[in-house]
């Protein structure tokens, strides 16, 4: 069964089940066509209305995180605000998947693109706020030591948002090993965003 067979299927039967809706977006999301890829994106809203498997979640992400650098820019924001909006609807479920999440829309916040820069940000600090403060500090330490120093002008403000939501006692005292060294490295950056 070929995706054009899917999409037939899907716009004359409704879905009773996720498992036919994540096999008609991970089809789309494949597709070398990028306007099947939109629409993938689309059926993935769809998708988020009902339950959803972990394994199927996994497997999804995988995909749309393939989309976060594509070079069509509607594709790529597709994907960036199809990462945030699964980031808001499972948090602590997405554990595991949110460093390859993190690692992808690090990349993006250099993008010359102020839309797509602005949307890899607002995933960033879903992830920042959701996500357990030990995945944080590991994506922030990540983000850190990033080539890009735009990327760690960001990586510095989401550290700031990070020492917010857990509060200064605790960021410095049981991660101030860790704190404060990737501190020192932001102020003392080439970049001047970075400080």
């Amino acid at each position: 069964m070929c995706s054009s067979d899917l999409l037939l299927i899907s716009s004359v039967l409704p879905f009773h089940s996720s498992t036919s809706l994540t096999l008609l977006t991970l089809s789309q999301l494949s597709s070398s066509n990028w306007e099947t890829v939109l629409e993938g994106f689309a059926t993935l809203n769809k998708l988020l209305q009902v339950p959803v498997y972990k394994q199927d979640l996994h497997l999804i992400i995988l995909s749309i995180t393939n989309h976060v650098g594509n070079l069509r820019s509607q594709v790529a924001r597709a994907a960036i605000q199809s990462c945030t909006n699964l980031v808001q609807k499972f948090g602590e479920r997405l554990e595991q998947d949110s460093n390859i999440i993190a690692d992808k829309l690090l990349d993006r916040t250099s993008d010359t693109n102020k839309f797509i820069r602005s949307d890899a940000v607002n995933g960033l600090q879903f992830i920042v706020a959701t996500s357990s403060v030990q995945r944080c500090m590991n994506i922030l330490e990540q983000g850190a030591q990033h080539r890009n120093g735009l990327v760690r002008a960001t990586v510095g403000r989401l550290t700031l948002q990070f020492i917010h939501r857990v509060g200064v006692d605790v960021a410095l005292g049981e991660y101030g090993e860790r704190l404060l060294p990737m501190l020192v490295r932001l102020l003392q950056d080439g970049s001047q965003e970075a400080r």
